[in-house]
């Protein structure tokens, strides 16, 4: 048997990451996988903290290739062709039988040049290129080796497969939900859902109405009391050449419990009911199987061990609302990478356990999903709670962006390293005192809801509590204007409007948040005069060659 530091079980996002990372240090990596390429998988809507963590750990980790996939245009001339733009995140509250009504559409824009626009990612693509990566690094590959046992012993762990037996020193699952090293413990989030997924054809894009960012340049989210469709075009683009739109439907278990329906039956039941959502679906068609799930959520009580540990969607999972999947996982990868890069091991002296890190982390998308499952109830209690999720959002990509511009600067490591202080090792920027407090008050003034029957009284109580409490947070940049409910659009971020967000946090954002968000320096601006002319050479250089083609090589235009 071939000896390897780390094996590494599955070669989705999380596992071909890693394994790219430790193969370019110089560690000897088998990368397994029960199945091949390419593949279906979920999680295909990012945030724009995604973006930002990618392009840290390209740097980071002297691998550049990370960062193709940290926003839309590189992703699509790099990676994958078939992926989506995704410039926004919609949402539209339904009132069932009732066409849905502009006052109850709500809108969070994300990133533009230099920084945006995030991604719909088609994930067949995009773990399949990373793999690829992985390889190209120097990591061994096999496909269709599902591991059928692991014994750890004093001096390394054999992992055995249908066809071979492995021996590493260290081995890391991977592998998401079907993970062969995590126990099911108790459920402990509160969060109790399930979903119904595939990808369609024909599905029909959403009128605009009053958004101020078309919804199919974006996630578009259908809510109702007990539940929420998604709809993720990856045809959303003048350069698009995948039909597909990823649609799901997932639902709330203590209203909509398990039942014996068909998932095309059960899906199609729902969207009967929201004259508005089935309109978008008229002449939609399957391209896949369904898939129904049962309860989405789980947790692992242990995610390490002796000489082995997991990565975040093997360790833990809430539900696909927010889109904070993928970033939990680029955060997984990079903690398990520096530690085994640093100790061959799963521990570094010094730093939080990697189970307080994933658990803070499932904490905290717990806490933010379980109060938008509330917030369904009622569109004005969704007004006030989606205003909590976007604030947590644009701090901590700006936190992230700000050291990614830094590091392009001065080209200074600390840059890099400050990637793991406290204010950035939480999703949604939760490592920060004043977000931290933001969102848990928040959670106990809408967790007042729970197990209960809603009036209209206590729906406008619990809404202005909400509203009160944001417009208390004198830190929150004013341009969001998170205490008035008639905003219902928040902020963009165009490379003007943003200037007037830096320019404010500069000048009158307190102490403590001026240096971790807005210390952003006339790099911002030549950041963005280089990524506008990148796709205004990548347009030139297409014309050329189109124009050459055409005249000299018969048979080619």
């Amino acid at each position: 048997m071939t000896p390897y530091d780390v094996a590494i079980i599955g070669s989705g996002i999380g596992g071909s990451t890693l394994a790219a990372i430790l193969a370019r240090a110089g560690k000897s990596v088998l990368l397994l996988e029960a199945g091949s390429h390419p593949r279906f998988a979920i999680g295909e809507s990012v945030v724009p903290e995604f973006g930002a963590r990618a392009r840290l750990l390209a740097a980071a980790y002297d691998l550049p290739e990370l960062a193709h996939i940290a926003e839309f245009q590189s992703l699509r001339h790099h990676v994958s062709a078939n992926s989506g733009v995704k410039r926004n995140f919609s949402f539209l509250h339904h009132t069932p039988g009732r066409v849905v009504r502009d006052e109850h559409s709500f809108q969070f824009r994300t990133m533009t040049y230099p920084l945006g626009p995030d991604s719909h990612v088609y994930r067949p693509d995009l773990d399949h290129w990373l793999t690829a990566v992985a390889i190209s690094r120097g990591a061994v590959y096999r496909e269709r080796s599902p591991v059928q046992g692991i014994a750890v012993d004093a001096d390394g762990v054999t992992i055995e497969t249908p066809s071979d037996r492995h021996r590493a020193s260290f081995v890391v699952d991977g592998s998401g939900h079907r993970s062969v090293l995590a126990a099911r413990g108790e459920v402990t989030q509160r969060v109790d859902s399930r979903s119904i997924f595939t990808h369609m054809v024909g599905v029909r894009r959403q009128p605009r109405g009053d958004l101020p960012s078309p919804p199919d340049q974006g996630t578009l989210h259908h809510l109702f009391d007990g539940g929420w469709f998604w709809v993720i075009p990856f045809d959303n683009h003048s350069a698009a050449v995948n039909p597909v739109c990823s649609v799901g439907l997932t639902l709330d278990r203590s209203k909509h419990p398990d039942n014996d329906l068909g998932a095309e039956e059960e899906f199609f039941s729902f969207v009967e009911r929201f004259p508005t959502v089935a309109d978008q679906f008229q002449s939609a068609r399957p391209v896949r199987s369904w898939v129904k799930t049962g309860r989405l959520q789980y947790r692992s009580p242990s995610i390490t061990g002796d000489r082995w540990c997991l990565l975040p969607h093997a360790a833990g999972f809430v539900d696909p609302l927010f889109s904070g999947g993928m970033t939990m996982t680029l955060i997984g990868v990079d903690e398990v990478a520096r530690r085994i890069l640093a100790t061959g091991s799963a521990r570094l002296d010094g730093e939080e356990s990697l189970e307080d890190c994933s658990g803070a982390n499932l904490d905290v998308a717990d806490r933010m999903v379980h109060g938008a499952y509330l917030a369904f109830r009622a569109p004005e209690l969704f007004n006030a709670w989606f205003r909590v999720w976007a604030v947590g959002n644009f701090h901590a990509s700006a936190g992230l962006a700000r050291l990614v511009l830094k590091h392009l600067r001065t080209g200074d490591r600390e840059h890099l390293e400050a990637r793991h202080d406290a204010p950035h090792r939480r999703i949604l920027g939760a490592g920060h005192p004043r977000l931290r407090g933001l969102f848990e008050e928040a959670h106990s003034i809408i967790g007042e809801l729970d197990g209960t029957t809603v009036e209209d009284q206590q729906v406008a109580e619990v809404a202005g509590r909400l509203f009160r409490l944001l417009g208390d947070q004198s830190w929150i940049p004013p341009q969001f204007r998170v205490a008035d409910p008639d905003r219902r659009h928040l902020a963009s971020f165009t490379a003007f409007r943003l200037s007037g967000i830096i320019l404010w946090g500069k000048r009158r954002a307190p102490e403590d948040m001026r240096e971790l968000y807005y210390d952003v320096g006339p790099n911002f601006y030549w950041e963005l005069t280089k990524a506008l002319g990148r796709e205004a050479a990548r347009s030139l250089s297409a014309f050329r060659r189109v124009v050459t083609d055409a005249h000299t090589s018969r048979g080619r235009a």
